[in-house]
């Protein structure tokens, strides 16, 4: 059985590494501490494109690096 990629995890783990806070990564993201912090924690995540792409803008990441199987 294939692993799932955990997106939120990803986002995590590279907010983490570019030492940004939730709530720096929202307002760069104009998206909400709430969500953010929700993408995070959730292993099942059904994020639209339109977030995705707020996302890496704001982590100056490709959307591909959200994708791939990192060992937690």
């Amino acid at each position: 059985m294939k692993n799932k990629v955990n997106i939120g995890a990803n986002i995590k783990r590279i907010r983490k590494s570019e030492n940004l806070t939730q709530e720096q990564l929202a307002e760069l993201s104009n998206l909400s501490t709430n969500f953010i912090s929700r993408i995070e924690r959730s292993e099942s995540q059904n994020i639209g494109v339109n977030h995705l792409i707020a996302i890496v803008d704001a982590l100056h990441v490709d959307i591909k690096e959200l994708f791939q199987q990192k060992n937690q």
